[in-house]
């Protein structure tokens, strides 16, 4: 039986905790599905200038831009994934999450070197060198203009 932090899923994949039931969860070949992770977003206090890096910095790594978003940011899409630089929905600055980090994929460590590469010469500061950093996990580190971390990188 799973639990959840707020109760405890029980064999009919039912959510059990006091006052409420979710029957949402459903099994696949006896097992929960995996969720998986396919977008992510940072916030800007300089949507033009962030647009300006992001447009050229994910046309490089295949995203292209989806759509403008009433925040005066932009949302990307790549292949299977979004990516989004926006002004904060509460209307408060953007600031940078500690411990935040986003990472794009990439199927060598040649591309990741390109796409760090691109970050840095749009302006972002170097957080990390493209490098092995365990067996066959090659990852590059980058803070975009407003400090916000990203990385490439290639497992396998």
């Amino acid at each position: 039986m799973a639990t959840a932090a707020s109760g405890r899923v029980d064999a009919q994949g039912k959510l059990q905790a006091p006052g409420v039931t979710i029957r949402s969860v459903s099994y696949q070949n006896g097992r929960l599905p995996m969720a998986k992770l396919n977008y992510v977003t940072v916030g800007s206090n300089d949507l033009p200038k962030a647009k300006a890096f992001y447009d050229a910095l994910l046309a490089s790594a295949g995203f292209r831009p989806l759509f403008d978003h009433p925040s005066g940011g932009r949302l990307y899409r790549g292949e299977g994934c979004m990516f989004g630089v926006l002004g904060p929905h509460d209307g408060n600055p953007a600031c940078v999450g500690n411990g935040m980090m986003a990472g794009f994929a990439f199927d060598t460590p040649a591309e990741v070197d390109a796409f760090h590469a691109k970050a840095l010469e749009l302006g972002a500061v170097c957080d990390g060198p493209p490098g092995e950093r365990m067996p066959k996990a090659y990852f590059a580190y980058f803070r975009d203009l407003d400090g916000n971390k990203l990385c490439g990188y290639k497992l396998g």
